[in-house]
This record gives structure tokens, C-alpha cells and sequence, in this order.
């Protein structure tokens, strides 16, 4: 993984580079590298990792598994070794989304004594095998922002993903609605000095006690 766990590649110059189980000569994207790549040639079903700004959901989507950032004050963030106050989160990484929903349940929690927790209610989630839950997912809109979404150098990835998108909705009757991400720059700003000023505030004790 990245060291301090910022960055999208994966690239370690001090321990080397996690390589991509589909494609050895590419890297898995991060920062949870690590896990992604597990999964990912299946060695486990399941990791966990953290997620601040795609540290998830990035070399999940690059190595071809499930990725979900969770909701903030969610999972327990006991033995996180940067924790980026209200950016990072703890979060499964798994071959499947069956897999995911048991992951992210048994990682659901919070320490009495964490002041950020929201005491959120317990989890409610479905049994997606059963046949009763087949029609689940038919309240669910899918955002698709087009732009993003095509801006790929190979038609074949987003035609891929465009059929995979349609697949999702023909099967399961969710909808795909059009959106925008406005202010996508401010957005940006506000993210790294959230994330960098929390994670530098994290590990300013370390810091200090290696200067002296």
C-alpha cells in the first residue's frame, strides 16, 4: 500500500509495487492494494481496508472485485493506524456482493468511547439469495454520471460497463438516472485539506517522537 495510505496506484517505493493479479505488469491502484490483490487472486473472500478519498473502491474497481466505503461511524475504527478523523473509514473488499453484506455486518460497531460515533441503529440488510428478496433492489436508483462515465481511452471498457449497467437494471429493475457533480473542483479542495490536515494531526505525536 501506499505509506500513510494516501495515494490512488499502489506504488511503494521503499517495499515495492503490489501487482495486479489479472496483469502482472500493472499495479493495482490504492491505496488498499494490498487486500484488492488478495482477493482478487483469490487467496481470501473477504479483506478489509480504508477508505478517505478511494483507497476502497479504487484497486477493487482495478482488480475486478467488490468494493464499498461505508458509511462514516459505521465500523470500528480500533487499530487503524492513520486514522484521518472524518474522512477514513474501515471497509470490506470481497469477491462477491453476498460476501460484502456479511463482511460489512461483522465489521459493523463502533467503540463506546469514540466522541465521532453517531450511535447508528443496527444494521438491517437483505438476504440477497432468497427468493423473496429478488425484487429488493427495484426502489434503487442507479446515478450514472455520463460524462465520467465515457471518459475512458478504450470504447470497449465503457461499453462494457454500459452493459453491465443495463444487465444490473433489466435483472433486478432499479433505474438509471442522469446526473451532475457540481463544483467538482471545490469539492476536490475541501477533501484534501479535510483529509490532510486530520491524517497530519494523526500523526503529529509520531512525528514529534521522532525528531527527538
Amino acid at each position: 500500500m501506499h505509506e500513510l495510505g494516501l495515494g490512488v496506484t499502489g506504488n511503494n517505493p521503499n517495499y515495492g509495487t503490489v501487482r495486479n493479479p489479472h496483469s502482472i505488469d500493472r499495479y493495482t491502484g490504492g491505496s488498499s492494494s494490498g487486500p484488492a490483490a488478495l482477493v482478487s487472486s483469490g487467496l481470501c473472500s473477504g479483506a478489509i481496508g480504508t477508505d478517505g478519498g478511494g483507497s476502497v473502491r479504487i484497486p477493487s474497481s482495478l482488480c475486478g472485485i467488490v468494493g464499498l466505503k461505508t458509511t462514516f461511524g459505521r465500523t470500528d475504527m480500533t487499530g487503524v493506524v492513520c486514522d484521518a478523523g472524518t474522512v477514513e473509514v474501515a471497509s470490506p473488499l470481497t469477491s462477491s456482493v453476498e460476501d460484502s453484506v456479511l463482511l460489512y455486518s461483522a465489521l459493523a460497531g463502533s467503540r463506546p468511547m469514540d466522541k465521532l460515533t453517531l450511535r447508528p441503529s443496527p444494521l438491517c440488510v437483505p438476504n440477497l439469495v432468497s427468493s423473496e428478496n429478488s425484487k429488493i433492489l427495484q426502489s434503487v436508483k442507479v446515478g450514472k454520471y455520463t460524462e465520467w462515465f465515457h471518459d475512458v481511452p478504450d470504447n470497449e471498457v465503457s461499453n462494457t460497463c454500459e452493459d453491465a449497467l443495463n444487465l444490473l437494471c433489466s435483472t433486478f429493475g432499479c433505474q438509471i438516472e442522469e446526473i451532475i457533480l457540481p463544483e467538482l473542483e471545490e469539492m476536490r479542495t475541501a477533501h484534501l485539506v479535510s483529509i490532510g490536515s486530520e491524517a497530519f494531526s494523526d500523526m503529529n505525536a509520531h512525528y514529534q517522537a521522532g525528531a527527538n
